[in-house]
């Protein structure tokens, strides 16, 4: 049964126009504050998978979890304030106690029971190292080298992964992989886990067509689904950030190439269509706005080490539009300062849901705005 007050709340939202934004500041904090919650409304210290309109506040996702602990150190230092640090710690412990033996993470949120997926793995690795980086803690290394040999001991030959993987299949976007691997051979000293992440992006750049399309970038190749942009900018920004962490100047021209490609998609208001087909044209009048955050990313990013004006122009116009749409702070305390999973709340990706990890790019991308516009 739908949680007729939240809804109601979301409804208001969604009938009203993309408001103007205010101080970036604010919905900066705003959006922390609700991660801040989601992890709150939690029984462990995981953050919680999603606020969904239709069941509440749902269990804690391993997942996320590992890749928001950075984003709260980074508030921790932004803002000053400790207790972002103290939160990132138990994310971590918490993510060391549920590893399992063999290594590897188990998929999904804990409630659905899902066995270990490769990607679920790698994203965890990324908080595990932010984590060890803080605070010097060797035990969190470890774990993430046993993460690392476990994904290194499934991986095929041409580079992908199957076993362990979301239906089976090889995915572009496991490239998402293939960067913690690459960050945690660099900083454990195992050049084996850099070349398992370079072969990985070797293969998703063999997926790359001429215009920058990248070939099984979505979730499933079933029905010939176009992907999300919420997968397209993982592929992209999984090679990008190998390039930089491996010094591949040519893994960095690939994703350049792909981001290059959708520039024209995002609109002068800053609205990306939410899933596209290989000609980058959509198919579904609605944004994923997890995508709309990860580009935003992406965009920066390359503005960064470029200088190229076009990139922080579409990082600009991306974040103006996600603050446009972040639920007010002011409203129902479950959803206030939170991303919705699409734009409008019923479009098909995270329909009716607030996913942690929508909320938790946008707030990346504003701490870089924040930087880069200083």
């Amino acid at each position: 049964m739908l949680k007729f007050a939240a809804l109601a709340a979301a409804l208001r939202n969604q009938l009203t126009s993309v408001r103007r934004p205010g101080p970036l500041d604010d919905h900066l904090l705003a959006a922390a504050h609700w991660l801040r919650r989601a992890q709150d409304s939690t029984t462990d210290d995981g953050v919680a998978i999603r606020f969904s309109l239709r069941h509440g506040w749902q269990s804690s996702y391993p997942e996320t979890t590992g890749y928001i602990i950075p984003t709260f150190l980074q508030l921790a230092e932004v803002f000053q304030d400790p207790s972002y640090n103290e939160r990132a710690g138990r994310m971590a412990r918490w993510e060391q106690n549920i590893q399992r033996p063999d290594g590897f993470y188990v998929g999904g949120a804990l409630e659905q029971g899902i066995g270990p997926i490769v990607f679920d793995t790698g994203q965890i690795i990324i908080g595990l190292l932010a984590w060890h980086r803080q605070s010097g803690d060797t035990s969190l290394l470890q774990s993430a080298v046993a993460a690392g040999r476990a994904l290194c001991s499934i991986q095929n030959a041409d580079g992908t992964w199957t076993t362990h993987s979301y239906k089976n299949i090889p995915h572009a976007y496991h490239t998402r992989v293939a960067w913690p691997l690459a960050a945690l051979g660099k900083q454990a000293d195992e050049e084996s886990f850099v070349a398992a992440a370079c072969a990985n992006i070797d293969w998703a750049i063999s997926q790359q067509r001429g215009n920058g399309w990248f070939d099984n970038s979505g979730f499933t190749t079933e029905n010939h689904q176009a992907p999300y942009t919420h997968t397209i900018a993982y592929t992209i920004r999984g090679i990008l950030e190998t390039g930089l962490s491996a010094e591949r100047d040519d893994y960095v021209a690939a994703a350049r190439r792909s981001a290059d490609a959708l520039l024209d998609r995002v609109s002068p208001a800053g609205y990306l269509p939410g899933q596209l087909d290989a000609d980058w044209q959509p198919v579904h009048n609605f944004s994923c706005l997890t995508g709309s955050a990860q580009m935003a990313i992406i965009y920066w990013k390359l503005f960064e080490r470029t200088g190229v004006e076009d990139y922080r122009d579409a990082g600009r116009r991306l974040n103006r539009f996600l603050c446009g749409v972040q639920q007010p702070e002011n409203g129902d305390q479950s959803q206030g300062g939170a991303i919705a999973g699409s734009h409008p709340l019923w479009g098909n990706y995270e329909r009716l849901g607030f996913p942690n990890w929508a909320t938790k790019f946008f707030v990346d991308a504003l701490l870089l705005q924040r930087r880069l516009d200083a």
